[in-house]
């Protein structure tokens, strides 16, 4: 006769205790019915967790299907933002929510090139090889950056030359033996020292004169030194040369002229050309003359000018104007003896008017001096 039963029948006027009530009668399921006397199947399990649905497992997982929890547990967990990728430089291993902050490290690569040695953030090298260093990139992470140097090499040579006089190389000029360097660039664009030594050969020429002989005087002297003899003259404001001798060290004028030389070296190949030497035979100028002692007893000796060893011709002229002797010499003096002559006055002449002109122009002079002989 209960309303509230599943089987009650309003026409029934007597309670026989038959009535049946529907529910969970399973006493350890979640919604068991101590009411119930009839279980309809309705019954469902106890299901723990957290129930928080603000915690971070408010919903729980149970095989494939995602079901309420309905019983609170007490694990609810706090909700922890962070980078939850392990091979992020930031991974937060306390977050249980990627917020999307990951940050990765970075690589990068470039190369260079280098001579003989290379230096890179404190790393030196002098063979070619790969190199790395690990900077912090704009998100804070390791970025590795990876250098591949190619090292080329400086390299060195040297070769000799032989030169006369002088001898220029990559703008440096040499009067005397020396050793010089330049710094080239080779195939690899690096530099390339070179070391030239240089051997200077010299010969110098000149003339000088002895009475009617001139000599060739070479630097060095050697039996391998030709010696070619020139003359020149001016024909006219045109200068025209005639070679006179060839490969003779002397040659003895047949008139005033002017003459220069060639002297070539056979061993070396060098050769220099004399300055031009204004020849000749007798001397026109001798300078002022000193006699001494004066007056003499017995002997004089005279001195003058004669740089160039020229002939010089003097005449002893007594007190009446006669010649009396002639003395020649190609030095710078004369000794005469007087024990022969007679005391009195006499006088050494010199006068180079009459010589020959040939084809130089000269200033020739007279002069004379005198000598008192007192025995």
């Amino acid at each position: 006769m209960d309303p509230t039963a599943s089987n009650f029948n309003p026409l029934v006027n007597t309670e026989d205790g038959s009535c049946i009530y529907l529910g969970c009668t399973d006493s350890t399921a979640f919604n068991y019915d101590s009411g119930a006397n009839t279980d309809d199947g309705s019954c469902y399990p106890v299901i723990e967790g957290c129930m928080d649905p603000t915690a971070f497992n408010f919903i729980q997982l149970t095989g494939d299907v995602m079901v309420d929890v309905n019983t609170e547990d007490g694990s609810c967990e706090d909700v922890v933002y962070g980078c939850m990728d392990t091979n992020a430089c930031n991974f937060d291993i306390s977050a249980n929510t990627d917020d999307g902050s990951c940050a990765f490290s970075s690589e990068g690569n470039s190369s260079a090139y280098a001579c003989g040695t290379f230096v890179w953030e404190g790393q030196i090298i002098n063979t070619s090889q790969t190199l790395s260093h690990t900077y912090t990139n704009s998100v804070g992470c390791d970025s590795i950056h990876y250098l591949t140097v190619t090292i080329s090499q400086n390299n060195a040579g040297n070769s000799s030359v032989t030169a006369c006089d002088s001898f220029t190389w990559e703008g440096q000029t040499v009067y005397d033996n020396a050793v010089l360097t330049h710094i080239y660039t080779n195939a690899a664009g690096c530099d390339s020292i070179h070391t030239l030594t240089i051997n200077i050969n010299k010969i110098t020429a000149s003339i000088e004169q002895d009475g009617y002989v001139l000599n060739a005087v070479t630097i060095p002297y050697s039996n391998d030194i030709d010696v070619d003899w020139y003359n020149i003259q001016d024909d006219n404001g045109t200068n025209r040369v005639w070679l006179m001798e060839e490969n003779v060290s002397t040659f003895e004028p047949t008139f005033d002229c002017s003459y220069f030389i060639i002297a070539r070296d056979n061993t070396t190949g060098c050769a220099d050309t004399s300055f031009t030497y204004n020849y000749g035979a007798e001397a026109a100028r001798i300078g002022e003359m000193s006699i001494y002692p004066n007056p003499t007893t017995d002997r004089i000796s005279a001195r003058f000018d004669n740089y160039k060893n020229q002939v010089v011709k003097f005449d002893l002229i007594n007190n009446e104007g006669v010649k009396v002797d002639e003395y020649i010499t190609s030095d710078n003096y004369i000794n005469i003896d007087l024990s022969n002559y007679r005391s009195g006055v006499y006088y050494l002449s010199f006068n180079s008017t009459n010589n020959s002109q040939g084809c130089i122009k000269r200033e020739f002079v007279k002069s004379i001096s005198k000598i008192i002989l007192n025995k």
